[in-house]
């Protein structure tokens, strides 16, 4: 349980909360985080590495969650487009009804790298959509 909490506690570090992977290999981090592990005494490596493949192997597995839940449904693909300190972001959400409630899932936030052409928007959203099957 300890254990699961340090993870998840990282994982929000760099997800929920922005910082940088990096930050889980600074010095005043492992100030504070070695001996919490040395504590526990348990030999799982918390570090930029070890959570990064955490946090896909949990990407992972929602995606796939989200694939059983749409398979055979009818879904609204619901697209939006923002720009932030002069980048601009495609958000790509899917709409369906599970379970006697209506879902709102967002599947991607592509960062656009591109003019803004149809051409290159549907390349994006396809490319998004065929992780989902």
């Amino acid at each position: 349980h300890t254990m699961k909490t340090l993870i998840d506690g990282c994982v929000e570090m760099v997800t929920v909360n922005g910082r940088p992977y990096s930050s889980l290999n600074d010095s005043g981090f492992r100030r504070i985080i070695d001996p919490v592990l040395n504590g526990i005494k348990n030999n799982v490596s918390l570090n930029s590495d070890s959570i990064g493949n955490y946090v896909r192997k949990e990407a992972l597995l929602l995606q796939n969650s989200i694939k059983a839940e749409v398979k055979n449904k009818l879904i609204s693909l619901k697209v939006d487009a923002a720009s932030r300190m002069n980048r601009g972001f495609l958000g790509i959400n899917l709409q369906y009804f599970f379970d006697g409630h209506i879902k709102l899932r967002t599947i991607g936030l592509v960062e656009i790298t591109e003019a803004h052409t149809g051409i290159y928007l549907k390349d994006v959203i396809l490319e998004t959509l065929s992780k989902y099957g």
